[in-house]
C-alpha cells in the first residue's frame, strides 16, 4: 500500500490528469494533500506547476485535500466519489458513475458514462452528457443538465431567481415543496404530463406552461423529455428530515390522478361514437407500447455499457498485476544466474540462449542482457 502527502495551503488548486481506476475525493480540515492507494506510488506523483498541485497519473486511490481546495479532474477511468468540498469541482470525463455530496462550490461534469447521484449542493450543478440515470437532491444553486440518456429525478426546494433546466430521453420527475414560487415549462412531446401539485396554467401549445406562488421573483424551471413522461409531485420528508426516495412516476398517487382524469374525460365524451373511442384507445395503447420499448432499450444499453466498463477496469487491473509479476520474475531470474556464476559453474550455451530469448521477448532491456552475459562470462 502506498501513501504520499505534501503540505499545501487551504485554498490550493489541484489538477489531476487522470486516474486509472476508481477515485475517491474527500475534503478534510488538515492543511495537507494526501494520496492513499493499494498500489505503489511513484516518488514524484505529487508535482508543482504554476503555483498549483499537479498529479500526472494516479492509480486507483483515495485523495484527501483541504475543504476549500479547487479541483480539476481531466479523466477517471472508473467511478468517482466526491464529498465535503467547499471549493469548485470540475470533471471532464468520468468512465463510470459519479457520486457527489456536500459540495459548496460549483460542480461541473462534461461527460459521465454511468449514473449520476448528487445531493446537498450549495453551488450550481452543470452536467453535459450523462450516459445513465441522474438523481439530484437538495440543490440550492440551480441546475443545468444538457442531456441524460436515462431518467432524471430532481427533488429540491427551488430558490427564487435560480434556474433549473433538465433535458432527458427518459422520464423526468420533479418533487418540490407545495409552498414554492416558480414558473415552469414542461415539454413531453411523445409522453404525458402528470400533475400532483395544483398548477396555474398560463398557456399550452405543445407544452405546458404554469406558475406556482404569487410573487414576482420566482425560480425558473424547464423540463424536457424526448421519449418519456413528466411528473410534478409534492416533496415530503420523514421524521429524520430526509427527503423521500425517488421512485417511479407511476405510483399510487399519480395513478389515482390519471384514473380521475380518465373518468371525467369519459363522462364528458359519451356522445362521441364507439369507433372514435376505439381509435383513441388504440392510439393511446400504441404510444404506451412505444414508450415502454424505448425505455427497455435504454435500460439494455445502460446495462451493456456498465458490463463493458467493468470488463475494461478488470482488464486494466490484470495487466498492471501481470506487469508487476513479470518485473519480479526477471529480477529473481537475474539473481539466480549471478549466484550460479559465483559458484564457478561453467557457463552453458543454453544460458546464453535464454538471456537472448528474454531480450527478444522484451522481458529485459539490452543493458540488463549485457550485464547478465558479463556476469556469466566472469
Amino acid at each position: 500500500m502506498g501513501t504520499r502527502k505534501v503540505a499545501v495551503s487551504a485554498q490550493v488548486r489541484v489538477h489531476i490528469d487522470g486516474c486509472q481506476g476508481d477515485l475517491v475525493l474527500r475534503g478534510w480540515d488538515a492543511p495537507e494533500l494526501e494520496i492513499r492507494s493499494g498500489e505503489d506510488l511513484a516518488e514524484d506523483v505529487i508535482q508543482w506547476a504554476d503555483g498549483e498541485v499537479h498529479l500526472p497519473e494516479l492509480p486507483e486511490c483515495r485523495l484527501f485535500v483541504p475543504r476549500q481546495a479547487a479541483v480539476v479532474i481531466e479523466r477517471v477511468a472508473g467511478d468517482l466519489r466526491a464529498d465535503g468540498l467547499s471549493g469548485s469541482l470540475e470533471i471532464n470525463n468520468a468512465g463510470g458513475d459519479l457520486r457527489a455530496r456536500r459540495i459548496d462550490g460549483t460542480l461541473r461534469a462534461d461527460e459521465v458514462r454511468g449514473d449520476v447521484r448528487v445531493r446537498d449542493l450549495a453551488g450550481v450543478l452543470e452536467l453535459g452528457h450523462v450516459g445513465g440515470d441522474a438523481v439530484m437532491v437538495n440543490l440550492r444553486g440551480g441546475v443545468e443538465v444538457r442531456q441524460v440518456d436515462g431518467e432524471a429525478v430532481l427533488k429540491t426546494a427551488l430558490v427564487s431567481g435560480a434556474c433549473y433546466n433538465v433535458r432527458a430521453r427518459g422520464n423526468v420527475v420533479l418533487k418540490l415543496p407545495l409552498q414554492t414560487n416558480a414558473r415552469l415549462v414542461l415539454e413531453a412531446p411523445d409522453g404525458e404530463i402528470h400533475l400532483a401539485i395544483p398548477l396555474e396554467v398560463e398557456e399550452e401549445a405543445g407544452r405546458l406552461v404554469g406558475t406556482l406562488g404569487g410573487v414576482d421573483e420566482r425560480a425558473e424551471v424547464f423540463l424536457h423529455t424526448a421519449d418519456g413522461s413528466i411528473a410534478l409531485k409534492p416533496l415530503t420528508t420523514y421524521e429524520d428530515g430526509t427527503a423521500d426516495r425517488a421512485g417511479s412516476i407511476f405510483d399510487a398517487e399519480a395513478i389515482a390522478e390519471m384514473v380521475r382524469a380518465q373518468v371525467a374525460a369519459g363522462l364528458g365524451t359519451l356522445d362521441v361514437g364507439i369507433d372514435e373511442l376505439v381509435r383513441r384507445e388504440t392510439e393511446r395503447a400504441l404510444q404506451q407500447a412505444k414508450r415502454a420499448q424505448a425505455k427497455a432499450e435504454r435500460a439494455a444499453e445502460r446495462a451493456q455499457a456498465k458490463v463493458k466498463r467493468a470488463a475494461e477496469r478488470a482488464q486494466r487491473r490484470v495487466e498492471r498485476q501481470a506487469e508487476k509479476a513479470d518485473k519480479r520474475w526477471c529480477g529473481a531470474r537475474r539473481k539466480r544466474w549471478t549466484a550460479s556464476r559465483q559458484t564457478s559453474e561453467p557457463v552453458t550455451e543454453e544460458e546464453r540462449v535464454a538471456i537472448l530469448r528474454m531480450l527478444a521477448e522484451g522481458k529485459i532491456t539490452a543493458e540488463e542482457a549485457n550485464k547478465l552475459l558479463e556476469a556469466l562470462e566472469g
